[in-house]
């Protein structure tokens, strides 16, 4: 009887052994099958009664980022062009853009009538022209201009500060700015170490160039990113954007769950961030 207690309990380790090494073979750390699932992955949790799923929104996900204390822009307009108060446009300066859009596409920013990416003088009728939509969800916004960290009263493209984070957890930083017409950037990891680019798609991308910024600024946007994802993203992968303003702030520029729609990334990228993946156990097929 004590060998046949024996010889079952063998076989239940050996079964137990057999089905966690081929569970953790079936565990896929794929970072592109994570953010390509995003919604599916997002469509599980929730922050505040809203499905994280609707933070992928500019007028959403700012409000929900101020209700935890962060600073975020000023909301003047939100909706058609055609119903705008048109005093909006006598305002120094402002930003207007599509609610639905990605990168700088149809993005303005105005300062005196003069939209900083092109030089060019616009009104309320260029705008209704360029922003003229039929459809209900293709809304503008017009927001505040925020002043960057190292201007006191001069606007200008304002730098970027992309954070990719893992469940709540800093990982990367990616610094994007501008200087003598071109768009530049430097990686940091969570050590603020700078490391190689681990995406290449757009011109900025290319070109690698570190600018001069406090490291203690760094880590106060560590801790800001670190506070948000511990918060809303403990649970998932995001990409937190910041910019620093002129009295040192990091305010909210807007939530990606899925960075350049996953087509950018270098192949030494894709290994850091399936590497970081593992890290944080964040997988797409058993969540």
């Amino acid at each position: 009887m004590f060998t046949n207690i024996f010889v079952l309990f063998v076989m239940f380790v050996i079964i137990n052994i057999i089905y966690l090494t081929h569970k953790n073979k079936d565990i896929n750390y794929n970072f592109l099958n994570v953010i390509n699932n995003w919604n599916i992955v997002y469509n599980n949790y929730s922050f505040l009664n809203y499905n994280l799923q609707e933070l992928n929104n500019k007028i959403i996900a700012p409000k929900i980022i101020k209700s935890i204390g962060i600073k975020t822009p000023k909301i003047y307009y939100h909706g058609n062009i055609n119903n705008v108060n048109k005093d909006i446009f006598k305002k120094k300066a402002y930003i207007i853009k599509p609610e639905n859009g990605h990168s700088s596409n149809n993005v303005f920013l105005i300062n005196n009538s003069i939209n900083i990416f092109d030089g060019k003088k616009y009104n309320y009728n260029d705008f209704k022209k360029i922003f003229n939509y039929t459809k209900k969800n293709n809304n503008v916004i017009i927001e505040e201009y925020i002043l960057n960290y190292n201007s006191f009263n001069k606007y200008g493209i304002n730098d970027d500060f992309k954070v990719y984070t893992f469940k709540g957890t800093p990982e990367l930083i990616l610094h994007k700015f501008y200087e003598n017409n071109k768009y530049y950037c430097c990686w940091y990891d969570s050590s603020l170490n700078i490391i190689n680019r681990i995406r290449i798609s757009n011109d900025y991308d290319s070109i690698i160039k570190q600018k001069y910024i406090d490291k203690k600024y760094l880590r106060k946007l560590l801790d800001t990113v670190k506070y948000v994802g511990n918060k809303i993203f403990i649970d998932v992968f995001v990409r937190l954007d910041f910019y620093l303003d002129n009295n040192f702030n990091f305010v909210f520029g807007e939530v990606t769950p899925r960075p350049c729609s996953g087509i950018c990334f270098t192949p030494n990228g894709i290994k850091l961030l399936n590497q970081l993946s593992k890290k944080h156990k964040l997988h797409y097929k058993f969540l």
